[in-house]
């Protein structure tokens, strides 16, 4: 099945990016960067409101998301009824709350869409995403949001990578170009799980080199990580990103540095290889093809 995909939409809320270390209660009311020397400290201060704060990051996130998403929508010129599926990808640790992907489906005018959610590998959702939408020969459009949410209760911790940071991406795929919004074909969708990092890359990498790569975009996740993934991809273009340089946005981080990638380079007609981690040595690899528009 083909699949086509716009050019996705980037949400960082860069007024909570670097957390001041005042400890101040109304911190926890919104999203914002967590450090993990920062959350130790923060940790104490927990309040038997605890609860009513996830109420509220669970309110906001949505709210911040929903936007990201109205812009594609409205961008496409499809009608509400055109959409099949909404794909909530998530980074974010699971905690109490409301429904969100509900939620999410609620507040962007799109009741009846199917919603699911997908999380738990911290990088390579979209890729689930992509191999639920290949088994679906009726499949027309699909809303997905690829999200990260850093915030107490969260007790995920950073050892010997970049630091978690929030972002939200927005993007939408159809069965079918459309003419003056579709961006790029997807080309290939691999997803593998190894015992070791290095078996991982060697495997994506080769299954995902039969199609010309004229673009290499790495997931943030560490500098340890783009070392052994360089390595197999010198003859190829590598674009990392210096903007946001030490954090990783989890599920959405390699679409941030592709929105990078098209404002400084002109990629028509070339073809990008995203490449994602996850948890458990669980690793993805997605040909993007720019569409001449």
């Amino acid at each position: 099945m083909e699949i086509y995909m716009n050019m996705p939409s980037i949400g960082i809320p860069t007024d909570k990016f670097n957390a001041g270390t005042e400890k101040n209660a109304e911190l926890y009311e919104y999203y914002y960067q967590m450090h993990s020397n920062v959350f130790l400290a923060y940790r104490q201060d927990i309040s038997e409101d605890i609860n009513t704060a996830k109420l509220s990051l669970r309110q906001k996130r949505s709210g911040f998301v929903s936007p990201l998403v109205s812009e594609q929508i409205k961008s496409s010129r499809l009608d509400a009824m055109d959409f099949d599926y909404l794909f909530d990808c998530s980074s974010t640790a699971t905690v109490e709350g409301p429904a969100l992907t509900y939620c999410l489906a609620k507040n962007i005018g799109l009741p009846s869409i199917k919603p699911i959610a997908l999380n738990g590998q911290a990088g390579t959702e979209f890729a689930q995403c992509l191999q639920f939408l290949d088994s679906d020969t009726l499949f027309r459009n699909a809303v997905c949001v690829l999200n990260q949410f850093v915030s107490l209760p969260d007790t995920r911790q950073v050892e010997n990578g970049y630091a978690l940071a929030d972002a939200a991406v927005a993007t939408l795929l159809s069965n079918k170009y459309i003419a003056g919004f579709s961006r790029f074909k997807i080309v290939s969708s691999v997803l593998k799980q190894y015992k070791h990092i290095s078996e991982a890359v060697v495997s994506a990498i080769e299954k995902a080199a039969c199609h010309s790569i004229d673009w290499v975009i790495i997931h943030n996740h560490s500098e340890s990580y783009s070392t052994n993934l360089l390595s197999p991809l010198t003859s190829r273009k590598i674009h990392q990103r210096k903007e946001y340089g030490q954090a990783n946005f989890g599920c959405g981080d390699v679409f941030v540095t592709l929105d990078d990638l098209c404002k400084k380079q002109q990629i028509a007609g070339q073809n990008v290889l995203l490449y994602m981690i996850g948890r458990y040595g669980t690793v993805a690899c997605i040909v993007l093809e720019a569409i001449i528009q």
